[in-house]
């Protein structure tokens, strides 16, 4: 199965784009993050209006975290292989987890094998909140583009673009 062809799904794009938000959050704070995107926005042209609004969802787009938080965490793990991710990391930035609850506290739940079929992956479709719009798909693409090669400016370690 080609894993690349979920980068752009829009699942895939507001998920990626949320816990991006949220990590970016922790290190910025609410002020911080919203004039750094901002500033994205409007070099690059982004519409900030959409990119706002995707903000504004945040709490909507994670709310399977309380609702069925094994396939929440599922998703985190997809969309860490699909954006070709290391899975310690995928687990440590956006789940927050571990490496000893990695290896042993999911009881290999967590591996893609194990959960991904094609019922899982039409689940997908019923998981978006606000990107199915094609305007919010393409402008989560843009900004998601920049944000890699920003992480890749400043950490020197490559991302995987959309």
């Amino acid at each position: 199965m080609d894993l690349k062809e979920y980068r752009s799904h829009p699942r895939m794009l507001e998920l990626r784009f949320s816990l991006i938000h949220s990590n970016m959050v922790m290190q910025f704070g609410l002020d911080g993050t919203a004039h750094i995107l901002k500033g994205i926005c409007d070099s690059a042209r982004i519409n900030w209006g959409i990119i706002s609004s995707v903000i504004g969802r945040k709490e909507m787009i994670l709310d399977m975290n309380r609702t069925n938080k094994m396939r929440y965490r599922q998703e985190i793990v997809f969309m860490g292989d699909v954006f070709e991710e290391s899975r310690i990391n995928t687990m440590k930035n956006y789940m927050r987890v571990s490496k000893r609850l990695l290896y042993e506290g999911f009881d290999g739940m967590l591996l893609p094998q194990r959960f991904l079929n094609e019922e899982w992956l039409d689940g997908l479709d019923y998981s978006v909140v606000v990107a199915s719009n094609k305007a919010y798909s393409n402008e989560l693409i843009r900004i998601l583009n920049i944000l890699s090669i920003l992480s890749e400016v400043i950490t020197g370690v490559s991302v995987a673009k959309i």
